[in-house]
């Protein structure tokens, strides 16, 4: 697509353009090194441009067409939401790892594994305001997989809770590049996928 670019200036000698189209005054536009001028009447001449055009680029001002300006838009929201999601991921393992080392290790457990079935339960809170039947089914499934790792951590071993944070963290991702489309809010899968993953590393390293 040719950049766009309007000039309210006068035209002056002796400066080099690098565009492909440009507008002057609403007067002239040089497209592929051709000047095009229309008068009031509609009747339109061209003129052959030189190798050094007319043009003094201290007075061109770029105008962004609707599209890039929307992809620019989408671009910075993005960024907010992975930003949210990602300080919200530390701050919310930070809080987690402090009452764990708080409580006494049984006790820690138990509050790791009710935490992981919580977040478990958090997409179900989504599914259902999603609807679809196709996404229910996958929600429901991850639910109950990650129930059992939450009860095999707490009866058996923890690293099997690591597991299932883990695992929890991998099905963040999944969201994320769309394999299960549950309508979810942005800045929550990169808030989650870092959270599951950091108290993953945290429950091996803790329980040695």
């Amino acid at each position: 697509m040719d950049e766009i670019i309007i000039a309210t200036c006068s035209l002056e000698i002796g400066k080099a353009a690098d565009v492909n189209t440009v507008l002057v005054d609403g007067r002239m536009v040089l497209h592929g090194g051709r000047a095009t001028s229309a008068d009031e009447s509609g009747i339109v001449a061209h003129a052959e441009a030189a190798a050094t055009t007319i043009f003094d680029h201290s007075c061109f001002v770029p105008v962004e067409s609707d599209t890039a300006r929307l992809a620019m838009t989408q671009n910075t929201t993005q960024r907010a939401h992975a930003l949210r999601g990602l300080v919200g991921g530390i701050v919310g393992t930070l809080a987690t790892i402090g009452v764990a080392l708080f409580l006494p290790k049984p006790m820690a457990l138990e509050f790791l594994s009710i935490v992981l079935g919580g977040i478990a339960f958090v997409y179900f809170g989504f599914v259902l305001m999603d609807g679809r039947v196709r996404e229910m089914l996958f929600e429901f499934g991850n639910i109950t997989l990650t129930l059992t790792f939450a009860f095999l951590g707490l009866w058996i071993a923890p690293y099997w809770l690591a597991a299932g944070y883990f695992i929890h963290g991998i099905w963040d991702a999944i969201h994320h590049l769309g394999g299960v489309q549950t309508k979810i809010p942005r800045w929550y899968i990169p808030f989650c996928l870092l959270y599951d993953w950091l108290v993953a590393g945290f429950i091996i390293i803790w329980w040695r």
